[in-house]
């Protein structure tokens, strides 16, 4: 139903976002490309679609188009969290803890960043070796979720 609403709508971002959106959920994330680009093709600025790819990228393995494409997001929403965080991860799973912690920090600063994120920013700085920093992080993660499961890193 959704590729006929594209054939007689073709020239709406949204539809194409949407079934980029579907690919994904059904693990598709090779499939999931092609819309996404047609609906980034048709509004440079479709943020939904952009993340979309950035997220295919990511599980494609392919680093560096993903982190192209949360630069892309972030040229149009520079506050935007789940971009920041995300560009963090790909540092992160790109071995570049430097990079990542900054990301992390910097999503910090955005929002109301829940335990998780503190687990991460703790994981990059025992990766460097920092581990007053990285026991602060963890400490401040199990403090605001005691049932976490990295206290054994304190």
């Amino acid at each position: 139903m959704l590729n006929r609403a594209i054939s007689d709508h073709g020239q709406n971002a949204e539809l194409h976002c949407q079934l980029g959106n579907v690919y994904v959920q059904r693990g598709h994330h090779n499939r999931a490309l092609k819309p996404f680009k047609r609906a980034v093709a048709l509004q440079a600025d479709h943020i939904q679609s952009l993340f979309g790819l950035g997220l295919c990228y990511g599980e494609l393995g392919l680093a560096d188009l993903e982190m192209r494409t949360y630069d892309q997001i972030l040229a149009f929403k520079p506050d935007m969290f789940e971009a920041i965080v995300r560009k963090g991860d790909a540092y992160f799973n790109r071995q570049d803890y430097k990079q990542a912690i900054e990301e992390y920090n910097q999503a910090i600063l955005q929002d109301d960043a829940g335990p998780w994120l503190f687990e991460n920013l703790g994981k990059a700085y025992s990766e460097i070796h920092d581990v007053e920093q990285a026991t602060q992080c963890f400490k401040k993660a199990l403090d605001m979720d005691p049932n976490l499961g990295y206290s054994h890193y304190i």
